[in-house]
């Protein structure tokens, strides 16, 4: 007997499963992927992010400044407590700035698209 290897292989190929995944397109022209559904929450959340940060900026400023003036409260307390309000003004800023790169990064990292039919991939 000569023995080369080969009938180890013999019927393997009829025992693979070649079928695709169930929600798997094998059709010509249809796409085997569907739109990231994380993706598109990281879209919005990004619009949200450039089109609040001016209000969320303002509001804190427009406080920290009637607080300031001796306006809305006045005293030791007041002055304590307007300082207080002023460095949480300036990480709110900073941290806005940050906000929309942050958010841009994560989408960066994201597939916009997954296989059909599949869960989202972990990034």
């Amino acid at each position: 007997m000569n023995y080369d290897g080969t009938e180890l292989f013999d019927g393997l190929d009829n025992r693979i499963d070649h079928r695709p995944p169930i929600g798997i397109s094998t059709k010509p022209g249809e796409s085997n992927t569907q739109p990231n559904p994380e993706y598109e929450a990281l879209l919005q959340l990004k619009a949200d992010v450039e089109r609040d940060k001016p209000d969320v900026r303002g509001q804190l400023h427009d406080i920290a400044e009637a607080m300031g003036n001796g306006t809305v409260w006045f005293g030791p307390q007041a002055r304590e407590f307007s300082e207080e309000l002023e460095a949480y003004k300036n990480q709110l800023r900073d941290r806005s700035d940050d906000l929309p790169d942050d958010v841009q990064e994560k989408l960066n990292r994201t597939p916009s698209t997954i296989p059909a039919g599949g869960n989202q991939l972990p990034v």
